[in-house]
């Protein structure tokens, strides 16, 4: 797989990043606790220990903060997923911020359709919601909260002025993001320097397990204000600088046979069981394995996420879809392991 690793942070990245944290970072914290306890991790011990690092970010960040136009940002509760999509639009596509003056609604209706259809394996066009009433029933059919969905009817019906709005608010906090930065250069410096040796000597096993479609670069954005998550939009992966710290944790609690015992956790979750079912068929794309299941597909790229750690799937881009396979290599692996320990 071609990569192509971004040895600094993306101002824009951080500064969305950072506004939706410091917006109600005791919330962030608790949600990030409890995150980490279903990973088996003392979540508050592991905050104490290592958060610390984006508490001080944040409050930095929070003290130099221009906010005048929160309602365009989506910062509520369960609106993340609609942030990074709206967020990604800006952060895959440069070029916006200085020409946004020459774009057409269409154009960046487009371009919020595709990163729409890139995480929801959908297929809608520019063409389909037209108008109000194709943007109204398209998001009948979203995964997203009620309120979200008005919010988004806005959007979709004039983009442009809705971009033009966040990049104000960008530009407006990009000192706040520089005086953040300063405050944790050393810090930075020493995570990017980590994720970039962890990355490159192949023990990162979501990327491992992840297959591209020929000739195609992928590009890796390391975050900090998303330190936590790995996100994959459009062969663009913003990998948290947390990432491999979390995932040591996880091996550390489970002991001398961590990796295998993280495995049989997985496999001990009734969806995930099934997936690893449903698969022996043949390749699955995300909404096939949510209608299968009955599950949103939301829910099936968190369960992914976990199995593609694991080295129990992979996944190849075909024309706008990601297909899953049983990775079966990386299943019998996980079967001598257990032999191993069992007999």
């Amino acid at each position: 797989m071609d990569i192509k690793i971004i040895e600094k942070l993306n101002p824009i990245c951080e500064i969305l990043g950072l506004l939706y944290m410091s917006n109600d970072y005791g919330n962030f914290e608790k949600m990030a606790i409890e995150q980490l306890s279903n990973e088996g991790i003392n979540g508050e011990i592991f905050i104490k220990k290592n958060l610390r690092v984006i508490e001080k970010y944040v409050k930095a960040f929070d003290k130099y903060k221009v906010i005048n136009d929160n309602e365009i940002l989506f910062l509520g509760d369960n609106e993340l997923e609609i942030f990074l999509i709206l967020a990604s639009v800006l952060i895959n596509n440069n070029n916006i911020i200085e020409n946004i003056n020459g774009m057409t609604n269409e154009e960046l209706k487009k371009l919020i359709i595709d990163v729409y259809n890139d995480q929801a394996e959908g297929n809608e066009s520019v063409e389909s919601i037209g108008d109000l009433r194709g943007i109204i029933d398209f998001l009948k059919e979203a995964d997203i909260s009620e309120s979200s969905k008005w919010k988004m009817i806005a959007v979709l019906d004039a983009p442009k002025d809705y971009y033009i709005r966040l990049i104000r608010v960008i530009n407006d906090n990009m000192k706040a993001y520089e005086e953040a930065y300063k405050a944790i250069g050393n810090h930075i410096n020493k995570l990017l320097s980590d994720l970039i040796k962890y990355i490159n000597s192949g023990k990162c096993e979501i990327l491992n397990n992840i297959i591209e479609m020929p000739n195609q670069e992928n590009v890796i954005i390391p975050t900090l204000a998303f330190g936590a998550t790995f996100i994959n939009i459009n062969n663009t992966y913003f990998v948290g600088l947390l990432v491999e710290l979390i995932y040591k944790e996880k091996l550390k609690v489970m002991g001398n046979k961590g990796e295998l015992v993280l495995k049989l956790k997985a496999l001990s979750d009734k969806s995930k069981l099934e997936i690893i079912t449903l698969l022996k068929s043949g390749h699955k794309y995300n909404l096939e394995i949510a209608e299968a299941l009955g599950l949103s597909p939301a829910t099936v790229s968190y369960h992914m996420g976990s199995l593609l750690e694991y080295g129990m799937v992979t996944i190849e881009k075909k024309q706008g879809k990601v297909y899953y396979f049983l990775n079966e290599p990386g299943l019998k692996n996980f079967m001598n392991e257990l032999s191993n320990v069992l007999f």
